[in-house]
């Protein structure tokens, strides 16, 4: 049992290892999401951005994080096109 519990502990570790960003793309992703949650579409745009970038060329392609910055720069175009004028 003790053997069981040990491996798949070691699988966890492993795997999270594997999907996780890096600490500079969850900055800029972070960061990306403030500035659209303060309705800065624009500026949040170029940290989306560069988190995508970095995802890209860290993340394995079959992880579902590497998407998550270009699913977010699409809403903030959209809200750039559709944004009321003052």
């Amino acid at each position: 049992m003790r053997r069981i519990c040990i491996s798949l502990l070691l699988v966890i570790t492993v795997g999270a290892c594997c999907f996780a960003q890096s600490p500079q793309s969850d900055s800029l992703y972070a960061k990306g999401v403030e500035m659209y949650e303060r309705e800065q579409y624009a500026e949040a745009l170029k940290y989306f951005e560069k988190s995508k970038v970095l995802d890209e060329a860290e993340l394995d392609s079959l992880s579902s994080r590497r998407g998550y910055s270009a699913d977010w720069m699409a809403s903030c175009y959209y809200r750039l096109e559709t944004r009321p004028m003052p």
